[in-house]
């Protein structure tokens, strides 16, 4: 697969991705809300979710997946 089609696939994923735990934010504060779970599940949900958050947010950068910095620079 070329690496133009394969950055594309993985922009993709990532918005979908991104979307799909803002719905899983507002599920777990209804389920909350609800008395179905504690506000001690939902943190730890909620952390595993800041979590991938974060990892999926930082392939903006110029360095995604398991490249290293100086991978990228022809070093």
């Amino acid at each position: 697969m070329p690496a133009r089609d394969q950055r594309q696939r993985t922009e993709t994923y990532r918005r979908l991705r991104l979307g799909m735990i803002g719905a899983e934010r507002k599920e777990l504060l209804r389920l909350r809300d609800e008395d179905v779970i504690s506000d001690g599940v939902m943190r730890r949900i909620q952390r595993d979710l800041d979590l991938e958050q974060v990892l999926l947010e930082a392939s903006d950068s110029p360095w995604t997946g398991l490249e290293k910095p100086d991978e990228g620079a022809g070093v």
